[in-house]
């Protein structure tokens, strides 16, 4: 069976060394430097990025990164990218069992063993204990390589959240050692790029969550000072459960959190859809404006 390996760091430092200075590398850490200051969306990042790895030779056939976020029901996003299918987003719902195919795959592997990156080299016909990987194998995939690139808090690393990032390629010899030096570079700047935007879009959905869209927009717009005040015209919407204290008293606590998910599943909805913001959650109500 093929094995994962972690890479062996001492022995590339000088190919790193030599590789993080050549212009076209410097260039395309230049541009995420550029892109991350502009707070440039996920995907638009990821495909770029990818984009510019091809152009300076480093085959990347196959893409995915991801990242959490704080989002009531969004646990994260990722992208993927291929070069004959172009870029693909897809959200992370928030679930009490992870799926079977994360379970079995090679990030569950790194975060269970503490590892920042996993290569996997696919050229041959021994069993493969990745479903992914043996998926990617029958596409014509020959090496297979996955990182972790933390973030941290007040200069240390936290070991909790960050990107996960993974590069596959159909070069019949694989990566080359000058491939993983150029990933293992601009990786970092990448993240570090995503994370701008990243924090932009979390405070964005802890804004909607708890003050609504419309408050959120203006408060981080600036209009945070005391005292400032603004007079609108609107139209004041309170809704309310019938019996809601009765219902309480007899039902069992997570039946009762499944019924006012439901329910405001099913009112929040019809209130944005028709130019409404909810700006607070009453307990079985809930307050919105028009």
């Amino acid at each position: 069976m093929l094995q994962a390996t972690e890479l062996d760091r001492s022995d590339r430092v000088p190919v790193l060394a030599a590789t993080r200075d050549a212009p076209e590398v410097s260039a395309v850490a230049d541009w995420l430097t550029e892109r991350g200051l502009l707070r440039t969306g996920f995907e638009q990042l990821v495909e770029g990025f990818c984009h510019r790895l091809r152009a300076i030779d480093v085959p990347v056939w196959r893409a995915f990164v991801s990242a959490d976020t704080l989002h009531p029901r969004i646990r994260g996003m990722g992208c993927s990218w291929r070069e004959d299918q172009g870029l693909r987003s897809d959200v992370y719902i928030h679930r009490l069992n992870p799926p079977d195919a994360y379970l079995k795959s090679p990030f569950k592997r790194m975060l269970d063993r503490g590892l920042n990156d996993l290569r996997v080299r696919l050229n041959g016909s021994e069993p493969i204990e990745f479903p992914l990987l043996d998926e990617l194998r029958t596409q014509g995939v020959t090496d297979y390589l996955a990182q972790r690139t933390w973030f941290g808090l007040d200069g240390e690393n936290d070991r909790k959240t960050g990107v996960m990032s993974s590069w596959a390629t159909t070069r019949p010899e694989g990566f080359s050692e000058r491939d993983i030096a150029i990933l293992s570079h601009l990786m970092p700047r990448l993240a570090l790029a995503l994370q701008a935007r990243l924090g932009h879009d979390i405070s964005i959905n802890l804004l909607d969550a708890y003050v609504g869209s419309e408050a959120g927009r203006r408060i981080l717009d600036g209009e945070i000072r005391r005292g400032m005040l603004d007079v609108i015209s609107a139209v004041i919407f309170i809704a309310d459960l019938r019996g809601f204290t009765a219902i309480a008293d007899r039902s069992e606590r997570d039946v009762l959190v499944d019924m006012l998910n439901d329910y405001f599943d099913c009112a929040v909805p019809v209130i944005v859809e028709h130019g409404g913001h909810v700006l607070k959650f009453l307990g079985d109500g809930l307050l919105a404006t028009f």
